[in-house]
């Protein structure tokens, strides 16, 4: 099963792990070794790479993604 690359440095994952290892677990299950392109921390990794991915964001908020995305291209635009 294919694994995303960020996965061993996603600092949400390293964290979950310490504090909420079950939550951890069914993240990696259904975003890391799953389809990961789903994942909003993936889509902010791949857009802006990963040291621009909030520490808050979780994996289900695809929506917020996009408008991390977009803010932040946004200003690179002006």
């Amino acid at each position: 099963m294919p694994e995303c690359k960020y996965l061993d440095s996603c600092r949400m994952m390293a964290e979950l792990l310490k504090v909420a290892p079950g939550l951890a677990g069914d993240y990696r299950e259904n975003f890391c070794e799953g389809d990961f392109s789903k994942c909003a921390r993936h889509m902010v990794a791949i857009a802006l790479g990963p040291d621009k991915v909030p520490l808050d964001l979780f994996p289900t908020e695809a929506s917020r993604a996009s408008e991390v995305i977009e803010g932040i291209n946004e200003f690179l635009d002006q």
